[in-house]
């Protein structure tokens, strides 16, 4: 049906195509998207949010049973570690028994004389903490370019002198590490 309305006297030239087909067709589709398309659209969004919940929930559930094997795990390697150990000690002193007893003569000095390099080696620390190095100021002017300042130790020893070159040793390791990681990157 096609249905042709001219415009009034204004609008003369004006033509209108009425079908009122097409006034059906869209109030149809119009219908089918709100009765049909919408309730679909509605429950496939709260699946999606139903999935969600039950995904973070599942999530929850495996991050807990994660921590608690780990837990478990943590629990049992200590024990164990301290088991390894003293196995370790059992064997070495087993293994140090049973030279001494076939006479070997390095096991039966070291044995004989380990005490007495634990003496000297007190010893030599109590020493060298005792010991009075006469270029303190050298010391604190170097330090004074850094910034830091010796304020606590009123002279320098030969421990003093000991732990610098320990820390020194240790930033060089670092920075040979450091070039070296460079160096592989």
């Amino acid at each position: 049906m096609n249905n042709k309305i001219f415009g009034g006297s204004a609008c003369d030239d004006i033509l209108f195509n009425f079908e009122p087909c097409d006034i059906i067709r869209s109030s149809v589709l119009t219908a089918v998207e709100y009765i049909v398309e919408k309730p679909i659209y509605g429950l496939v969004d709260i699946v999606n949010i139903y999935i969600q919940r039950i995904n973070d929930l599942i999530w929850i559930i495996v991050n807990y049973i994660v921590q608690m094997f780990s837990t478990i795990l943590s629990l049992l390697n200590g024990p164990i570690a301290g088991i390894n150990v003293l196995t370790k000690e059992l064997k070495e002193l087993t293994k140090l028994s049973l030279n001494l007893l076939t006479g070997d003569v390095l096991s039966i000095i070291i044995v004989y004389t380990l005490p007495l390099w634990f003496y000297i080696q007190t010893y030599l620390f109590r020493l060298m903490g005792m010991v009075i190095l006469p270029f303190q100021s050298v010391f604190r002017r170097i330090f004074s370019i850094f910034g830091i300042t010796i304020q606590d130790v009123p002279y320098f020893t030969f421990y003093h002198l000991f732990l610098i070159a320990k820390y020194i040793l240790i930033i060089v390791y670092i920075i040979t590490i450091y070039g070296f990681i460079q160096f592989i990157f």
